[in-house]
């Protein structure tokens, strides 16, 4: 499938009333702000310049390995697992960006690249993120 194609399937997932409480701030919504930030441009960002083919096999696996990793890990708030799935989605495979806020993860940009000091090499989710490992 299309990266523009792929972005309006996200679209699709976002209903009109998450998309005003997405707009609004709304606090009853669980979600941190970089993941509101990302899945705002979702529905309100432009189409993709690039609108190369998307693996859905690939879609599919980080889909999986983000539901298997919240499951595990934030069990307790089941309410912003489809945030950070849309969030992540959007970030692997329309926009090419890294994963998680550079304040978290700590990667740096260097010469149009991406480099991360918390890459795990054994990771499925990082092998998704455009992060090469910090040298």
């Amino acid at each position: 499938m299309k990266k523009n194609e792929f972005k309006e399937k996200l679209a699709a997932r976002i209903s009109p009333h998450e998309a005003e409480m997405l707009r609004t701030c709304d606090p009853d919504l669980y979600i941190s702000d970089f993941n509101r930030k990302v899945c705002r441009r979702i529905i309100e960002g432009p189409a993709p310049e690039d609108n190369s083919e998307i693996d859905e096999k690939d879609v599919r696996r980080l889909e999986d390995s983000l539901d298997a990793f919240l499951c595990k890990y934030m069990d307790d708030h089941s309410e912003a697992h489809k945030w950070i799935v849309l969030a992540c989605l959007e970030l692997a495979f329309v926009e090419e960006r890294p994963l998680h806020p550079q304040e978290k993860a700590g990667w740096e940009k260097i010469d149009g690249n991406y480099y991360c000091p918390s890459m795990e090499k054994d990771s499925i989710i990082c092998t998704y993120c455009v992060c090469e490992e910090m040298r």
